[in-house]
C-alpha cells in the first residue's frame, strides 16, 4: 500500500495537468463548434468565459495538490512529489496563457 501511495503522490500533479489540458482543449473545440465565440457573456464571449473558468479551476486544483504534497513532510520522496506537483501547476499556468492572448476561434 505504501508503494501505491508514493506513486500517487509522485504522479498527482502531472496527472492533473494532463487532465486539465485535455478538458480545456476539448472545451475549446466544442465551444468553437457551438458558436460560443459569438455569444456575449460577462463582458466577453461565452467561449472566453468558459475557458477562463476552466483554467482558473484547474489552477486552484493544482494549487490544492501542491499544498496536499507539502503537508506530508518527512515522508519518502517528499521533495520529488512537491517538485513534480509544482511542475504540473506551472505547466497549467503557462499552458493557459494563450487563452488570454490568442483569438478564440479561427
Amino acid at each position: 500500500m505504501a508503494r501505491m501511495t508514493a506513486l500517487l503522490r509522485l504522479s498527482a500533479g502531472l496527472v492533473w495537468w494532463a487532465i486539465a489540458f485535455a478538458l480545456i482543449y476539448a472545451a475549446h473545440g466544442v465551444s468553437c463548434s457551438a458558436g460560443l465565440d459569438r455569444v456575449p457573456l460577462l463582458g466577453g464571449t461565452g467561449h472566453a468565459v468558459l475557458l477562463l473558468a476552466l483554467w482558473a479551476a484547474s489552477l486552484a486544483i493544482a494549487a490544492a495538490i501542491v499544498f496536499w504534497q507539502i503537508r506530508h513532510r518527512g515522508e519518502v520522496l517528499h521533495t520529488a512529489s512537491v517538485a513534480l506537483s509544482l511542475t504540473g501547476l506551472g505547466a497549467i499556468a503557462i499552458g493557459g496563457l494563450p487563452i488570454l492572448i490568442v483569438p478564440a476561434c479561427i
